[in-house]
């Protein structure tokens, strides 16, 4: 497999969407890494947020 060097982003921001258990996490973990990025993810949130409030989001 033949490694690109990083793309000149200039601060563009990315945002993986997806299904639940798609990769998002884990892919854009190795993009912070080779990209130079901060890795954010809402999951510590989600997974704080009491069960019928996540049942909210999900059913809208």
């Amino acid at each position: 497999m033949t490694v690109l060097p990083p793309l000149p982003l200039k601060g563009v921001n990315l945002y993986l969407v997806g299904m639940m258990g798609a990769g998002k996490t884990t892919i854009g973990r190795l993009l912070s890494k080779l990209l130079n990025y901060r890795f954010l993810t809402p999951m510590p949130w989600w997974n704080r947020a009491p069960e019928n409030q996540s049942q909210r989001c999900l059913q809208n």
